[in-house]
């Protein structure tokens, strides 16, 4: 827990907190009964108290059930926390004694499947440390509540190979360069730049999908444009 605080400290980990180590953080509380900010596991069990006036052997049975789910209770919530691949930065020992993937290599592999699945159909890909930006960012969390976790890259690269901005000068030059038009756009027709693309995304139609389109006004409205995405 003290290395991953430390590392919370970098721009690219400081988000780092918010995976195992928050899961670890309210255990603690649950289990412990601690108070505050950097919680740790005790190693030193204190068992549960027992009356002095516990003698019957159906009350010292219960004691012992008591401290004995207790116990049992600690051990899981630490093996979770040791298990996990956000618990450590890269490669590690679980609490088996095999080696798990830490956070790095799960980043990696997340990069790898979005890229694939994603944006390479549109000439793009990700970085590892794109991947965090664009996590990092409020725009890019306001546009995955918006449109979901399964849209919205397709929605980001759409906007990031079309160079689709978030003002009306420059979506007005994009309407007008794709639909061939020769007269000038007025705009002063429109509300703002998701209002000019809203009008005419049927006819552009980059997705082929009507619902992927209207989310593009969604992601527009919200300022996401070509500049912003953390997509290459």
């Amino acid at each position: 827990m003290l290395r991953l605080e430390r590392y919370s400290q970098q721009e690219q980990y400081k988000d780092i907190k918010q995976f195992a180590y928050r899961v670890a953080q309210k255990d603690i509380h649950t289990l412990y009964g601690k108070e505050g900010e950097r919680l740790r596991f005790t190693e030193k069990q204190k068992p549960v108290s027992v009356s002095s006036a516990t003698t019957t052997i159906t009350d010292k049975q219960a004691y012992y059930k008591a401290n004995v789910m207790q116990l049992r209770a600690k051990i899981k919530a630490m093996k979770t926390f040791l298990d996990s691949a956000s618990s450590t930065i890269e490669r590690a020992k679980d609490s088996a004694g095999v080696m798990k993937e830490g956070l790095n290599q799960v980043w990696d592999r997340r990069t790898q499947t979005i890229n694939e699945k994603y944006l390479s159909k549109y000439g793009l890909e990700m970085s590892p440390e794109d991947l965090k930006k664009f996590f990092a960012a409020k725009k890019q969390s306001k546009l995955q509540t918006l449109v979901g976790s399964d849209s919205m890259f397709s929605v980001a690269a759409a906007i990031k190979k079309n160079n689709l901005a978030s003002n009306k000068r420059d979506m007005a030059r994009f309407i007008k360069n794709n639909l061939d038009l020769s007269g000038k756009i007025d705009e002063k027709q429109y509300e703002d730049a998701a209002d000019m693309y809203d009008t005419f995304k049927d006819i552009i139609d980059l997705t082929g999908d009507p619902v992927l389109n209207d989310y593009i006004t969604e992601a527009i409205r919200q300022g996401l444009n070509y500049k912003n995405i953390f997509i290459h």
